[in-house]
């Protein structure tokens, strides 16, 4: 999270650019990271756009997570301005966070292993 809230009121209020494209098929099962990162690649968050319009604090995060190594996929979630990047393993998202923690210590940053 880059420290910065925005209104989730806000983000709707704006947001027109809504595709409406049919998602792909959810599969039953994800054996690795590199498949759900994959499968997210093919989908879009609508709100993103409009939040970054209001606070390029995301804009910020999202670069900062995809310039790590390693990172696989950075979206914002929901209407921001929170973000996520996601890793091959744990190890690999925490010296991700380490190091963006690091360069942004105003910046809640967090590093969980899914399952």
């Amino acid at each position: 999270w880059p420290g910065k809230s925005v209104s989730t009121a806000s983000v709707f209020a704006r947001l027109q650019n809504v595709s409406n494209d049919p998602l792909p098929d959810l599969p039953d099962a994800f054996p690795a990271a590199q498949d759900v990162a994959g499968y997210l690649a093919k989908t879009r968050n609508d709100l993103q756009a409009d939040a970054l319009e209001i606070e390029p604090a995301i804009g910020n995060a999202l670069d900062a997570l995809a310039a790590t190594d390693r990172c696989l996929l950075a979206r914002m979630s929901g209407s921001g301005s929170a973000c996520f990047g996601l890793y091959p393993s744990h190890a690999e998202a925490a010296a991700a966070g380490r190091l963006i923690g690091t360069a942004h210590p105003g910046w809640w940053v967090r590093a969980v292993e899914a399952r």
